[in-house]
């Protein structure tokens, strides 16, 4: 690797025993070398940490941080504090890449000169072919396209998944949420690159586990309606709301509204969305071409919203006379 790597490559790591060295493996198995690996060790107690020093016996230009327990944001600006390249790439350690996944991502940054670079997220394990929003197929996104990313959830709402020049970073602010912490940065990213490149053949493998911080119930709610919250403020700042607003509250109802219909909420959380309940208030006609079942969802939660009903608890009702009428029928 020459002294001024292109692309550095920060990956936080607590507690992913299990996962851990498929990620390390895929990494060091890029065929792009000129990268800088910052790997941070956030406090693991289960076993990664002897994994680390393994892959650092092995791979000695590789940076291995230590730090007390403090969470994904904490890790991610540690890494960036020894970050040398003019790009940034963050990597989940339960993640798998594709072996041409940074040469695809610098290929592409390196022909558009755009600021920001975006591959598509694939679960893993992958049975299939892959299959990728149409927008991928692009290029670029400009100006007003740039609200077809929010047609992809993950390249939407993910710090994964993309190729950052650094100076993107120095005004992004990294929440220390137990989730949603992804929201802000990365609506601010998008809100400030114009125009969003995209690199289909760069493949981020993501993986959907029991017990990850995008499954667990406890916290999660409260960590998604403050990241939705802080990126609408953000987008309204900067006079973006107007063109992102479709996409945008698009993305934000239908994870809102899923973990409600999944998990219910507690008292703690029921107060939280009524505290802020003028903010969930947009006119459905802002969805205008998505499916009459998502609408009729949207016009039942903006009439709970105003008269200060419990949205799953509506919703359980009308499941169980939904039930009894297929029953009856």
């Amino acid at each position: 690797m020459s002294s001024s790597p292109q692309i550095s490559v920060i990956i936080p790591v607590y507690n992913v025993k299990e996962f851990l060295s498929a990620c390390l493996q895929s990494v060091a198995a890029q065929t792009f070398t000129n990268a800088q690996i910052i790997v941070v060790d956030d406090g693991s107690t289960d076993g990664s940490a002897e994994i680390l020093a393994e892959f650092a016996q092995c791979n000695p230009s590789w940076q291995v941080l230590a730090q007390p327990n403090r969470g994904v944001a904490a890790a991610r600006q540690a890494g960036l504090a020894q970050a040398r390249a003019e790009t940034v790439c963050f990597v989940d350690a339960d993640d798998v890449l594709d072996p041409h996944y940074l040469e695809e991502l610098w290929r592409i940054y390196v022909q558009t000169q755009a600021k920001v670079v975006v591959a598509p997220m694939v679960r893993f394990p992958q049975t299939e072919s892959p299959q990728f929003a149409e927008f991928f197929r692009a290029g670029c996104l400009y100006g007003a396209q740039r609200i077809r990313i929010f047609d992809d959830f993950s390249a939407a709402l993910a710090l994964c998944g993309k190729l950052i020049h650094r100076n993107c970073l120095k005004e992004i602010s990294f929440p220390n949420l137990r989730t949603g912490d992804d929201i802000l940065p990365s609506v601010s990213l998008l809100a400030g690159a114009d125009p969003i490149a995209l690199a289909p053949q760069a493949i981020y493998f993501y993986r959907e586990r029991a017990g990850s911080q995008s499954r667990a119930g406890n916290g999660r709610f409260e960590g998604l309606v403050t990241g939705f919250l802080q990126a609408r403020r953000l987008l309204k700042e900067q006079g973006l709301y107007g063109d992102f607003a479709p996409g945008f509250e698009y993305v934000c109802r239908v994870c809102l509204i899923s973990f409600m219909e999944k998990y219910g909420l507690t008292e703690t959380e029921e107060k939280l969305l009524a505290d802020s309940r003028g903010e969930w208030l947009v006119p459905v006609s802002l969805f205008k071409g998505k499916g009459w079942r998502f609408r009729l969802r949207q016009h039942l939660w903006n009439a709970c919203l105003k008269h200060g009903f419990s949205y799953p608890k509506i919703w359980r009702v009308i499941r169980v006379f939904t039930a009894m009428g297929r029953t009856n029928a």
